[in-house]
């Protein structure tokens, strides 16, 4: 999985290079692209060759473990269809996805500014998302996040399997997916799915450093949360949650305080090296390398201006119970669980590496769940999705310590049940989806069907902006904020400059400026909510 995680962030990387000297064409992509599978498979050919052989696997399992890797693949394939439908959801069509797009349209990198303030953060996962839009569609950028969701499950596995049996660790693997969350980012262009494997593996090399004492798993942990935090920034919080864990490990093991500060700086300064190209690129185009963190123009992140403890209770247990894709009920499940969990410790019942694991876990969540304090409520599900893999560890761990055979089948009939729900949800939400990769639905009609248009969505459902807008032609776009869908040449009005041209203005749910009170409405849809204006035809100067 190191591996794995390595050549993606060499491919994620050379694109990226391209980028910056305006290289990103479809042959050179196509040639990267090739050369990368290759080297995937090449490298792979021997897992390739397990799954050949996946029936004998099955056949050395017992039922529950056949069980348990039934729902799973069930719960893969759900999300399957929701990946191979049209992108729907809102911050991959806002910038996740159009970002790419644009980027190819200039065959270069740079920064967009304006409505597209986000294209100053790391987009290590967005370069994948390049070539899915050079040599296919956004949809193949939502398989390429499907399987990274993929990739963390094997990874969660791998990890589970180094303290739990076979059965145990599917059980963990089973209780991280079932997440409702998990299962809408897994059809979704988002980059989410990408930052929780990276998270996965930086916590796994931790666990083998601390198991191991070799300095070189310190370094591959480093390295795996840079490329996290190279996905998305909020995963630097995560090295106050590694510098914590070093001191607590130190004080149990008595190591010198020289040696601690040693490894937290040779730490910090990997993870920061790792990130450094994306950081650079920001503090040269904004003179924040962290934009838009700390800056006016963020909404959502550095508001708080007191730590309330109480505050971080509320809110995890709002996220719990009242986001739109909910964490699951599992995890409240092992609060009691923590304090038999204590009350074991007290009579010494459990061994030391158990323990120690317990206790990690335990530091690692609770300073995890402080990202909530600082995220918005509707989005924070899938913030801390990085979290949920030790946090399905750690329930199957707590579950393990129980004496009482009726109440640990009684808490694995709870995860089943949990798992058969998140399938007849996700199901029902990815049915709408069949129709259209099937080809018995029209993808317009689709779209006019299940896009949201009363918020800044467009799309052109009855194609009159292919039949109108020349490629000669220039629209300037005021109250869209979700341009994936636009495919004609235009301009967004926040960042139109001096000078610039333009033939038609395009409207959405405002009135046209007053300094244009004399174009001609040529165009009105009251399901898209958008308004075109001409002025005869004639190309205006801005």
């Amino acid at each position: 999985m190191f591996k794995l995680a390595l050549l993606s962030a060499l491919y994620s990387y050379l694109i990226f290079l391209l980028g910056l000297l305006h290289l990103l064409k479809k042959d050179i992509i196509s040639i990267s692209t090739i050369s990368f599978l290759l080297i995937l498979t090449l490298n792979f050919r021997k897992r390739l060759k397990d799954l050949l052989h996946f029936k004998i696997y099955i056949r050395k399992n017992q039922p529950s473990s056949i069980l348990l890797i039934s729902l799973i693949i069930i719960q893969t394939l759900i999300n399957l269809i929701g990946a191979l439908g049209p992108e729907l959801a809102f911050d991959a069509l806002w910038y996740h996805l159009t970002i790419p797009k644009i980027y190819l349209q200039q065959n270069s990198i740079f920064y967009i500014g304006g409505h597209l303030y986000y294209s100053a953060m790391p987009k290590f996962t967005e370069m994948f998302y390049i070539a899915a839009l050079a040599l296919g569609s956004e949809i193949t950028a939502k398989i390429i996040h499907l399987l990274f969701g993929i990739a963390t499950l094997v990874a969660l596995y791998k990890i589970s399997r180094s303290f739990l049996s076979s059965k145990d660790s599917l059980l963990v693997s089973l209780i991280f997916y079932s997440n409702l969350v998990v299962g809408w980012m897994s059809i979704t262009a988002y980059i989410d799915l990408a930052r929780t494997f990276f998270e996965t593996l930086a916590l796994w090399s931790f666990l083998n450093f601390i198991r191991y004492r070799l300095s070189k798993w310190l370094t591959i942990s480093a390295t795996m949360l840079g490329f996290a935090a190279s996905c998305k920034l909020l995963s630097l919080w995560s090295v106050a949650i590694y510098l914590t864990l070093l001191l607590y490990i130190s004080l149990l093991k008595k190591v010198k305080l020289v040696t601690v500060l040693k490894q937290s700086l040779f730490f910090c300064t990997i993870v920061f090296i790792i990130v450094s190209p994306w950081l650079i690129f920001s503090y040269l185009n904004t003179g924040n390398p962290f934009y838009p963190i700390f800056s006016p123009i963020n909404q959502n992140l550095g508001e708080a201006t007191s730590f309330n403890p109480t505050d971080i209770i509320s809110t995890t247990w709002s996220i719990f119970l009242l986001s739109p894709d909910p964490l699951s009920p599992i995890y409240f499940i092992s609060l009691p669980l923590i304090i038999f969990y204590f009350g074991n410790i007290l009579f010494q019942t459990i061994n030391k590496q158990t323990r120690l694991l317990i206790n990690l876990l335990l530091i690692y969540l609770a300073l995890g769940s402080i990202l909530l304090y600082f995220t918005p409520l509707a989005s924070s599900g899938r913030f801390v999705m990085p979290y949920l893999p030790a946090f399905s560890l750690l329930f199957v761990l707590l579950l393990n310590l129980l004496k009482s055979k009726l109440l640990y089948k009684f808490l694995l009939a709870v995860v089943l049940i949990v798992s058969l729900s998140s399938i007849v949800y996700r199901g029902t939400a990815n049915k709408r989806f069949v129709p259209v990769f099937l080809g018995k639905e029209n993808v317009d009609t689709f779209m006019s069907n299940n896009l949201e248009y009363n918020v800044g969505n467009f799309y052109d459902v009855d194609n009159f902006f292919t039949r109108t807008i020349k490629p000669d032609n220039k629209v300037l776009i005021y109250g869209i904020s979700n341009l994936y869908y636009v495919n004609f040449p235009y301009i967004h009005e926040s960042w139109i400059k001096k000078g610039d041209k333009f033939d038609y203005i395009l409207t959405k749910g405002i009135s046209l400026p007053e300094k244009f009170k004399d174009w001609i409405l040529v165009y009105n849809n009251d399901l898209t909510r958008v308004k075109l204006y001409s002025l005869n035809g004639k190309k205006v100067e801005y």
